[in-house]
């Protein structure tokens, strides 16, 4: 099984988008689970010192990629971020795949288009990895 992490990254250093990332990261494969990880030698904008150097385009073709090589997409949404929303809207609406999001925000959880994209709705991240690997993962990986 492979998961695709989708969440903000958009005005965040490297460590706040990426810390809830590797955590969930550990805990997945240590049921033997596969992480896709968008951050993987991404470069932030702030941190690019020729534009030349930063191409939008190659990361949106690899992270739509990973989206459709992954087998669900976990996603985490606390503050409105238009990168992961679309991200969560091709995964549903396009790639027909699972996502199961995680918000401590309930206007998100809220949202009807959320309601519908997304398989299942959790405000703890562990309860979202538990339900993964419980309801998803695959038999020899349990």
């Amino acid at each position: 099984m492979k998961v695709y992490l989708s969440g903000g990254i958009g005005g965040l250093t490297f460590e706040e988008a990426n810390k809830w990332r590797s955590e969930a990261t550990e805990q997945l494969r240590e049921f033997g689970i596969q992480v896709l990880n968008p951050l993987r030698g991404r470069m932030f904008e702030a941190e690019v010192i020729d534009n030349a150097d930063f191409n939008p385009n190659e990361l949106v073709h690899r992270d739509l990629r990973d989206m459709r090589q992954c087998d669900l997409v976990l996603a985490r949404l606390d503050v409105p971020s238009i990168g992961t929303t679309m991200e969560i809207w091709h995964t549903y609406f396009v790639e027909h795949k699972p996502v199961i999001l995680v918000s401590n925000n309930r206007n998100i959880q809220n949202h009807p288009w959320i309601q519908v994209a997304c398989t299942k709705v959790f405000d703890k991240q562990d309860k979202a990895i538990e339900y993964i690997v419980t309801r998803w993962a695959d038999e020899e990986q349990v």
